[in-house]
């Protein structure tokens, strides 16, 4: 492999960083654009779930702030 990083820019928004891709589709939108969008096939591993136990009262009250 080598040592130099190819440049690369978003299709739709020609972006050249995560930040101005979001910048670019804080004021643009999706529906706009459909036409340009391609279906694509990607998997995902997510890592593994682990449940904690907590005092329910300390649920109800994380859950009424998430609220």
């Amino acid at each position: 492999m080598s040592g130099v990083k190819k440049e690369r820019i978003t299709s739709i928004s020609k972006a050249k960083s995560i930040e101005e891709i979001g910048d670019f589709w804080d004021t643009h939108s999706l529906a706009d654009h459909w036409s340009d969008t391609r279906e694509v096939s990607f998997t995902v591993r997510a890592t593994r779930r682990r449940r904690v136990t907590i005092d329910p009262d300390v649920y109800s009250q994380i859950e009424a702030l998430a609220r």
